[in-house]
């Protein structure tokens, strides 16, 4: 009697093993593009959202002559008292920006406020820099910077570096 044998059909497991394998790169390095097309997506978002708040301070500046004080109650509008910005335990007048004031978005793709600094001088209604016998009074249509004195706030690299100096608002 004459026995036939037929191959078995089907893969193994180690042709298995090696499909798996490859579709488990192949997916990774999707994952991997789709990561970073949404991080570049996050990324330009928040340029632009940067580009309208610095819109926004200037027409405030020229709209109002003086910048607007941070919000530092996180309510989204300025944190004024008597004519001036409110400072914080440490005599800075840092928070967030005033989002609701300005007509800007609150947070950045990854759901964070936008800090801001600003000069007290540069926010106030009063008269605008009275150092070294300079004074300028703010008005409607204006917005002075020639006596930039006060500005005090100063930019610093990692190592402590000065990058830049006398900055009336960060």
């Amino acid at each position: 009697m004459k026995s036939t044998s037929h191959p078995e059909k089907g893969f193994t497991l180690i042709e298995m093993a090696l499909v798996l394998v490859i579709a488990a790169l192949m997916i990774g390095g999707a994952i991997d593009a789709i990561r970073a097309q949404t991080q570049k997506r996050r990324f330009d978002k928040t340029q632009d959202q940067l580009t309208d708040i610095r819109e926004s301070i200037i027409g405030f500046a020229v709209a109002n002559g003086r910048l607007p004080c941070p919000d530092t109650d996180f309510d989204g509008r300025e944190n004024r008292a008597a004519g001036a910005c409110v400072a914080n335990a440490s005599g800075q007048f840092t928070g967030v920006v005033p989002w609701t004031d300005l007509g800007l978005l609150p947070m950045d793709p990854w759901n964070h406020l936008f800090s801001y600094q600003v000069t007290g001088i540069f926010a106030d209604d009063t008269a605008l820099n009275t150092l070294n016998g300079c004074v300028e009074t703010p008005t409607r249509s204006s917005f002075p910077l020639t006596c930039s004195g006060g500005a005090d706030i100063t930019i610093r690299d990692n190592a402590g570096t000065d990058l830049a100096t006398q900055i009336p608002a960060i």
